[in-house]
């Protein structure tokens, strides 16, 4: 589990929340309540370790869009992350990572005038600060040295963050480096494009792919990688597409389409002609993502989606809740949804249940109390307390 305690302060919906995630976690809520501001919450995170952060904060409508309520100033960011679970960084238990981004009243940029990087060794009870930033210098602790930088000597650092500059995994900042992997490597998914002329639907020139990118258009380079080269994979996927279209289903296939190109057609066995993504469903492609997700032997820290229900059957659903609850064991999953049939599929699971309301002009959020959700689902689902408002009133 990557991120154990996230603390937010001035972005967009959420002006002030605390909220712990578990390992597999589904937040609710009604539409408008901010779920998805958690999620870009995260996306922002993720940019501070590629560094576009810049790149991120003008998807998100610029600089004035992302404070909260337009009047706010600063936006706070600071969690705390299991990094001792990572083989390249198995010394500290845990890291807590904080960043401070500024916005001046009479401009139309930022500044990046906070970031501090701290490792705590449950070896030796020792916390060791890494990245300590402010607006004018920054102090970098590597290979046991201190250096120092003057920020207005590299204007980029007003922009982006120290952690960004530390690229490789495998050098001797190991602890560092191993942060910006983790933070790079999240993985978050919003609805993707599967309209008739996507390019999720054409064939791609090969590549050896293992991880789905944010907009999904590589799926079909990731299932030929990974169903090719995973027999558990494989067989996961198999598994999967027979609990969701029956006996009927036989196999995926990837023949050439031309010179360097490769497709995916779907093998049915009471069909002599394979047929293509063209030809293919929306619901068909958009499970086949999922499963592709949440399948992968060795999935990024952490993969969250929005509405993971759209489009789909709701039969499908305790298929992707039993596939999730598996992933967790090997990552973070968080799922954001407002689909009460799709709550009701991870009951047997438990997973942690975050609820999202709105509320004088922010977002407020809290996980449900174990024992009170307990007592409720002993005569309601989690679909029913949903629609009746009762889990809101839990909160």
């Amino acid at each position: 589990m990557l991120i154990k305690r996230l603390e937010v302060k001035g972005f967009k919906s959420l002006k002030d929340v605390v909220w712990e995630p578990g390992p597999l976690t589904i937040l609710i809520g009604p539409n408008g309540s901010g779920k998805t501001n958690i999620l870009k919450t995260i996306e922002l995170i993720s940019s501070t370790g590629k560094g576009a952060l810049e790149d991120t904060i003008q998807i998100f409508g610029g600089i004035s869009s992302i404070f909260w309520d337009g009047t706010c100033r600063d936006i706070y960011i600071d969690f705390k992350i299991n990094i001792g679970e990572y083989d390249y960084c198995s010394t500290p238990t845990y890291a807590t990572y904080q960043i401070n981004i500024n916005n001046s009243l009479f401009s139309s940029s930022y500044t990046l005038n906070h970031e501090k990087y701290t490792t705590y060794n449950e070896y030796n009870s020792k916390f060791s600060t890494l990245i300590n930033k402010n607006s004018t210098t920054a102090t970098i602790i590597t290979e046991g040295t201190n250096k120092q930088i003057e920020i207005n000597k590299q204007p980029s650092l007003n922009k982006e963050t120290i952690v960004s500059r530390y690229r490789d995994r495998f050098d001797t900042d190991h602890e560092i480096s191993a942060l910006q992997y983790l933070l790079s490597t999240i993985s978050i998914h919003y609805t993707i494009q599967i309209t008739s002329s996507a390019k999720i639907r054409f064939p791609l020139i090969t590549r050896h792919e293992t991880n789905v990118h944010s907009d999904g258009q590589n799926l079909v380079n990731v299932l030929h990688t990974l169903y090719s080269e995973n027999r558990d994979f494989e067989n996961d996927i198999n598994t999967a597409m027979r609990a969701a279209f029956g006996d009927d289903f036989d196999r995926l296939v990837f023949p050439p389409a031309a010179d360097q190109l490769v497709q995916l057609r779907i093998r049915w066995k009471s069909l002599k002609r394979e047929q293509s993504m063209l030809d293919l469903s929306d619901g068909t492609i958009r499970f086949l993502f999922l499963m592709t997700v949440l399948c992968n032997p060795d999935p990024p820290p952490l993969i969250a989606i929005d509405e993971p229900e759209t489009g789909l059957h709701p039969s499908m659903f305790p298929i992707i809740a039993e596939y999730a609850a598996e992933a967790s064991k090997r990552t973070q999953v968080i799922f954001s949804t407002h689909s009460p049939q799709f709550l009701d599929a991870f009951g047997e699971y438990n997973p942690t249940t975050t609820v999202t309301v709105w509320k004088d002009g922010e977002t407020k959020i809290k996980n449900l109390d174990g024992d009170a959700l307990k007592q409720w689902l002993e005569h309601y689902s989690l679909g029913t307390l949903f629609l009746s408002g009762d889990l809101e009133a839990l909160a």
